[in-house]
């Protein structure tokens, strides 16, 4: 999911219908994630797969 231009993390069964609800799902941005992989040895694999975009209430989401 994008909000304010940061990706991040969030459970499937999340229902974000405002902005306020982005904190309380505590969601992991992609950049914190990507960041503690870099710091960790030997291989770090990420894949991310994003199939559309719902609009909402300024909210982006992709699943």
């Amino acid at each position: 999911m994008q909000f304010n231009g940061k990706n991040y993390l969030l459970p499937t069964d999340a229902n974000l219908e405002t902005a306020a609800d982005v904190n309380r799902y505590r969601l992991l941005p992609v950049d914190d994630l990507i960041e503690l992989l870099g710091a960790a040895n030997g291989l770090q694999p990420i894949v991310l797969d994003a199939c559309f975009t719902i609009r909402s209430s300024g909210i982006s989401r992709t699943r």
